[in-house]
Protein backbone atom coordinates (compact mmCIF):
# COMPACT_ATOMS: atom_id res chain seq x y z
CA UNK A 1 0.00 0.00 0.00
CA UNK A 2 1.16 3.33 -0.40
CA UNK A 3 -0.14 6.38 1.31
CA UNK A 4 -0.16 9.69 -0.15
CA UNK A 5 0.17 13.87 0.68
CA UNK A 6 -0.77 15.40 -2.70
CA UNK A 7 0.79 18.63 -2.45
CA UNK A 8 3.73 18.07 -4.93
CA UNK A 9 2.61 14.86 -6.17
CA UNK A 10 -0.44 16.23 -7.78
CA UNK A 11 0.38 19.49 -9.09
CA UNK A 12 3.34 17.96 -10.82
CA UNK A 13 1.39 15.85 -12.52
CA UNK A 14 0.62 17.31 -15.72
CA UNK A 15 4.85 18.15 -16.04
CA UNK A 16 5.20 14.28 -16.82
CA UNK A 17 1.55 12.84 -17.64
CA UNK A 18 1.07 9.95 -15.54
CA UNK A 19 -1.66 8.43 -16.38
CA UNK A 20 -4.38 6.19 -14.22
CA UNK A 21 -3.14 2.48 -15.34
CA UNK A 22 0.55 3.74 -15.32
CA UNK A 23 0.29 4.58 -11.19
CA UNK A 24 -1.88 1.72 -10.10
CA UNK A 25 0.32 -1.08 -12.12
CA UNK A 26 3.48 0.45 -13.60
CA UNK A 27 4.61 2.82 -10.71
CA UNK A 28 3.48 1.35 -7.72
CA UNK A 29 1.40 -1.60 -8.13
CA UNK A 30 -1.12 -0.51 -5.59
CA UNK A 31 -4.30 1.47 -4.63
CA UNK A 32 -3.16 5.14 -3.02
CA UNK A 33 -4.62 6.02 0.07
CA UNK A 34 -5.05 9.75 1.43
CA UNK A 35 -6.01 10.53 4.66
CA UNK A 36 -9.29 12.41 4.42
CA UNK A 37 -7.80 16.17 5.39
CA UNK A 38 -5.42 15.50 2.23
CA UNK A 39 -8.23 15.17 0.30
CA UNK A 40 -9.94 17.96 1.66
CA UNK A 41 -7.03 19.63 1.13
CA UNK A 42 -6.39 18.73 -2.56
CA UNK A 43 -10.11 18.08 -3.85
CA UNK A 44 -12.75 20.47 -1.83
CA UNK A 45 -10.52 24.07 -0.39
CA UNK A 46 -8.40 23.44 -3.83
CA UNK A 47 -10.94 23.10 -5.94
CA UNK A 48 -10.31 24.87 -9.45
CA UNK A 49 -6.17 23.78 -8.94
CA UNK A 50 -4.18 21.49 -10.59
CA UNK A 51 -4.73 17.92 -9.80
CA UNK A 52 -7.99 18.24 -8.01
CA UNK A 53 -10.30 16.81 -10.83
CA UNK A 54 -8.15 14.10 -11.26
CA UNK A 55 -8.09 12.96 -7.74
CA UNK A 56 -11.88 13.33 -7.23
CA UNK A 57 -12.57 11.02 -10.39
CA UNK A 58 -9.92 8.24 -10.00
CA UNK A 59 -11.10 4.97 -8.77
CA UNK A 60 -7.54 4.11 -7.74
CA UNK A 61 -6.99 6.83 -5.21
CA UNK A 62 -8.94 5.66 -2.18
CA UNK A 63 -9.60 8.34 1.02
CA UNK A 64 -8.87 6.62 4.73
CA UNK A 65 -9.74 8.11 7.70
CA UNK A 66 -7.01 8.88 10.43
CA UNK A 67 -8.89 7.91 14.03
CA UNK A 68 -5.28 8.57 15.82
CA UNK A 69 -6.63 11.72 16.90
CA UNK A 70 -4.33 12.30 19.38
CA UNK A 71 -1.22 11.37 17.25
CA UNK A 72 -2.38 13.82 14.57
CA UNK A 73 -2.34 16.82 17.73
CA UNK A 74 1.11 15.84 18.36
CA UNK A 75 2.45 15.98 14.84
CA UNK A 76 0.36 19.00 13.85
CA UNK A 77 2.67 21.46 16.89
CA UNK A 78 5.53 20.75 13.70
CA UNK A 79 3.56 19.74 10.58
CA UNK A 80 -0.05 20.35 8.52
CA UNK A 81 -2.67 18.64 9.33
CA UNK A 82 -2.64 16.85 5.87
CA UNK A 83 0.98 15.82 6.59
CA UNK A 84 0.15 14.77 10.11
CA UNK A 85 -2.90 12.53 8.77
CA UNK A 86 -0.64 11.18 5.80
CA UNK A 87 2.18 9.91 8.48
CA UNK A 88 -0.01 8.34 11.37
CA UNK A 89 -2.09 6.20 8.06
CA UNK A 90 1.46 4.63 6.57
CA UNK A 91 2.12 3.94 10.22
CA UNK A 92 -0.93 2.22 10.50
CA UNK A 93 -1.19 0.89 7.16
CA UNK A 94 3.04 -0.01 6.86
CA UNK A 95 2.24 1.70 4.02
CA UNK A 96 5.33 3.31 1.67
CA UNK A 97 4.54 7.28 2.37
CA UNK A 98 4.74 9.30 -0.55
CA UNK A 99 5.98 12.58 0.89
CA UNK A 100 7.89 16.05 -0.68
CA UNK A 101 8.44 18.23 1.91
CA UNK A 102 11.57 18.51 3.93
CA UNK A 103 10.16 18.71 7.86
CA UNK A 104 7.28 16.04 7.77
CA UNK A 105 9.95 14.05 5.41
CA UNK A 106 12.33 13.77 8.36
CA UNK A 107 9.37 13.49 10.68
CA UNK A 108 8.20 10.20 8.99
CA UNK A 109 11.82 8.81 8.51
CA UNK A 110 12.53 9.64 12.31
CA UNK A 111 9.58 7.08 12.86
CA UNK A 112 10.71 4.74 11.24
CA UNK A 113 8.66 5.40 7.70
CA UNK A 114 9.97 4.15 4.39
CA UNK A 115 9.22 7.68 2.46
CA UNK A 116 9.57 8.61 -1.23
CA UNK A 117 9.50 12.18 -2.94
CA UNK A 118 8.11 12.92 -6.38
CA UNK A 119 11.42 12.54 -7.65
CA UNK A 120 11.73 9.04 -6.44
CA UNK A 121 8.26 8.11 -7.95
CA UNK A 122 9.38 9.82 -11.59
CA UNK A 123 12.71 7.72 -11.24
CA UNK A 124 10.88 4.72 -10.87
CA UNK A 125 8.39 5.44 -13.74
CA UNK A 126 11.47 6.06 -16.17
CA UNK A 127 12.88 2.85 -14.98
CA UNK A 128 9.95 0.99 -15.28
CA UNK A 129 9.52 2.83 -18.59
CA UNK A 130 6.18 4.07 -17.85
CA UNK A 131 7.21 7.37 -19.24
CA UNK A 132 8.76 7.91 -22.10
CA UNK A 133 10.65 10.52 -21.12
CA UNK A 134 14.17 11.00 -19.73
CA UNK A 135 14.53 11.63 -15.59
CA UNK A 136 16.26 15.12 -17.10
CA UNK A 137 13.72 15.71 -19.06
CA UNK A 138 10.92 15.49 -17.03
CA UNK A 139 12.96 17.57 -14.18
CA UNK A 140 12.94 20.11 -17.06
CA UNK A 141 9.46 20.12 -17.99
CA UNK A 142 8.94 20.98 -14.25
CA UNK A 143 10.87 23.87 -13.57
CA UNK A 144 9.79 25.25 -17.04
CA UNK A 145 5.90 24.90 -15.26
CA UNK A 146 7.84 26.67 -12.15
CA UNK A 147 7.76 23.51 -10.16
CA UNK A 148 10.58 24.14 -7.61
CA UNK A 149 13.40 21.94 -7.55
CA UNK A 150 17.11 23.01 -6.28
CA UNK A 151 19.94 22.09 -8.46
CA UNK A 152 21.49 20.19 -5.24
CA UNK A 153 18.49 18.21 -4.52
CA UNK A 154 18.67 16.76 -8.34
CA UNK A 155 22.38 15.89 -7.92
CA UNK A 156 22.02 14.07 -4.30
CA UNK A 157 19.17 12.23 -6.77
CA UNK A 158 21.35 11.94 -9.29
CA UNK A 159 23.94 9.98 -7.13
CA UNK A 160 21.30 8.18 -4.62
CA UNK A 161 17.74 8.19 -6.44
CA UNK A 162 15.95 6.28 -4.07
Amino acid sequence: LYVCNFFFFFKQKTAYEIKECDWSSDVCSSDLLVPHEVWKEVVERGRGKPGGEEVRTADWIKVEEVEDRLSVKVLCRDIGRGEAEAIILANRMNALLIMDEKIPRETAMCLGLEVVGTLGLVYRAVERKTIKQSFEEIVTEMRKKKIWISDEIIEDFKKYPI
